[in-house]
């Protein structure tokens, strides 16, 4: 809704981890998710950072439970990328709206 802003909370994560989040992550956005989102980010190291930092546009990856992510507007995108080599447990998350401060 108008006015509001979203609230993500990772219940559980373990996606492949590997040093840059390259095979499998997950990409929290303040925008839609699209194929141009993940072409975006791109392989420098700025955009390859590990799952510590939820930062928008961040590749998560690993089995480090990511600190919730607060959307900055009443949007927001949640893709997941998977080379299929290897599989984990994969991810839990919660949302909810809630007014904008």
């Amino acid at each position: 809704p108008l006015g509001m802003v979203i609230r993500l909370t990772f219940q559980h994560f373990d996606v492949e981890a590997d040093d840059r989040c390259a095979a499998d992550y997950a990409v929290i956005s303040n925008k839609p998710i699209t194929k141009a989102v993940f072409n975006d980010m791109g392989t420098d190291d700025r955009a390859l950072e590990k799952s510590q930092n939820t930062a928008s546009g961040s590749r998560l990856c690993g089995d480090i439970l990511p600190q919730p992510f607060t959307s900055s507007a009443n949007q927001i995108g949640v893709g997941f990328f998977s080379d299929y080599t290897t599989s984990a447990g994969g991810f839990l998350l919660t949302y909810e709206a809630i007014n904008r401060s």
